[in-house]
């Protein structure tokens, strides 16, 4: 897996951070200043939220990769563990988005290789618990990738999302929004209710393992 972010040297990667976070904090004090002139004092306190949101994933996910919480098992999906034997999937941040999808991709072209790299995630994350012959572990996450139809396909259950994840998606709207557009090829508000959240035992994608390769062969050849 070649990762262009994860490519560039130590020093290389702080300068993109550094360099996001002055034009975040450039656009802060813009809108300061325009709420200081117009009395709209809100509109900064507004705004600070969402652009942090935003940046969010150029700061945290490096550090999460170092530390080794957060793990790549493809372009454009990680793992994280979490407690009580579950494994937490991410769909590809940002981040990922902004420096793995071709900028002369149609928007087919983009579904596409988002889907092959989620399914290769899947095939790769199901290989490491074959080899840990570890296969109570259940998998959870979060998609705006997959449809239901599709999920269950793959051996998914799909769930009702809880409070906590409904406040945490509605607070990431807006990087969810970049993130979704960039995904597209163009402005695409993403519909809340239409995120599905997933679960399932390794033991079932396992079961599905074929049916998962199939798919993603398929979408390759396409």
């Amino acid at each position: 897996m070649q990762h262009p972010f994860y490519q560039k040297t130590k020093k290389e990667q702080r300068n993109v951070q550094l360099k996001v976070g002055l034009l975040a904090l450039t656009i802060i004090i813009i809108f300061f200043v325009i709420g200081f002139v117009t009395n709209l004092y809100l509109l900064p306190a507004l705004l600070f939220p969402i652009v942090i949101t935003i940046i969010a994933p150029f700061l945290d996910v490096p550090a999460m990769v170092d530390k080794g919480k957060l793990t790549y098992q493809s372009l454009l999906l990680l793992t994280e563990k979490g407690q009580n034997g579950v494994i937490k999937l991410h769909g590809g941040t940002l981040l990922d988005y902004l420096y793995v999808i071709d900028s002369n991709w149609n928007a087919q072209q983009r579904k596409q290789f988002i889907i092959k790299e989620f399914l290769s995630g899947l095939i790769n994350l199901i290989d490491e618990q074959k080899e840990k012959k570890d296969l109570d572990i259940k998998i959870k996450g979060t998609s705006y990738i997959l449809n239901e139809r599709t999920a269950k396909k793959l051996g998914f259950k799909v769930v009702k999302k809880d409070f906590l994840q409904q406040v945490i998606l509605i607070f990431n709207y807006f990087n969810l929004l970049v993130t979704n557009s960039v995904g597209k090829g163009r402005l695409s508000f993403p519909r809340i209710k239409q995120i599905i959240t997933i679960e399932a035992d390794i033991s079932t994608l396992l079961a599905k393992e074929d049916e998962i390769r199939a798919l993603k062969n398929k979408i390759e050849n396409d």
